[in-house]
């Protein structure tokens, strides 16, 4: 299932990111501008990984749910070329339904 490609692909940067964080050295409150930069990322991720969780709980397989996927797919900061690459792939193998 694609969701659980990207929620499992999210989770992994999410957890290299807290990585980074906790083995991050001790920075001056507000000055350090890396370490403010993996705070934005690992929220953005928690983000995504929010927005996937509720497409997930919407169910996976009607058009709705799929042109959001797509939508996810373009949009995602954290999702490499090739998962999008796969995701783009596959929507594209899936047979097209009235109205789409």
């Amino acid at each position: 299932m694609l969701w659980s490609r990207i929620r499992d692909y999210l989770e992994s940067a999410r957890r290299r990111i807290s990585q980074e964080i906790r083995e991050y050295p001790t920075p001056i409150t507000a000055c350090d501008a890396q370490f403010n930069h993996l705070l934005e990322e690992q929220a953005g991720v928690s983000e995504e990984l929010r927005r996937v969780g509720e497409a997930v709980d919407q169910g996976c397989q009607d058009t709705s749910t799929l042109r959001l996927l797509a939508e996810f797919a373009r949009a995602s900061r954290y999702l490499d070329e090739e998962l999008r690459g796969q995701i783009t792939a596959s929507l594209a193998a899936r047979p097209r339904e009235r109205g789409d």
